[in-house]
């Protein structure tokens, strides 16, 4: 019997995801500064926030220990996530405020990934990260609102 070997992708090792941590936000408010231009990138408030108001929603992606991607979550209830919003509205400024502990949605409310770094499958990995999350909180299911990067950079 012929032996195979499986070729493994030399970047898989180099990658982590794991949750974010306050020590992250000065890489986080210049990884969303980058995507989103300054004016429009989370502020480290805002970053802060989020991790403060549901800690174990907000995820990173590591690249030989630099922060390359990110993604923001937080629990909201079915009425309120299904109703029509705005990105502001539901996110409370960005803020994650708007997250009730015993919300039954998960609310994706960001994905950012470094333009460098794009073709490695780092957001799928923070979307696994997220479907883990509601399978692990038994909730209903996952609801997604976001920004368009480079869009300010289009209305100026």
């Amino acid at each position: 019997m012929a032996k195979t070997n499986k070729v493994r992708n030399p970047n898989a090792a180099r990658l982590l995801v794991r949750q974010a941590h306050l020590d992250d936000v000065p890489a986080l408010v210049g990884l969303t500064a980058d995507i989103y231009t300054p004016d429009w990138g989370h502020s480290a408030e805002m970053l802060q926030s989020q991790q403060v108001h549901f800690p174990e929603g907000q995820f990173v992606v590591e690249y030989d220990g630099r922060v390359v991607g990110y993604c923001a979550t937080f629990r909201i209830d079915e009425a309120t996530a299904l109703a029509p919003h705005t990105w502001m509205q539901i996110t409370g400024g960005g803020m994650a405020s708007r997250h009730k502990p015993d919300g039954d949605w998960l609310y994706g409310m960001e994905v950012v990934v470094d333009s460098e770094f794009r073709g490695m499958r780092i957001g799928q990995r923070l979307y696994q990260a997220r479907k883990r999350l509601c399978t692990d909180l038994k909730l209903r299911g996952i609801v997604f609102g976001g920004r368009i990067p480079g869009l300010a950079k289009n209305l100026q």
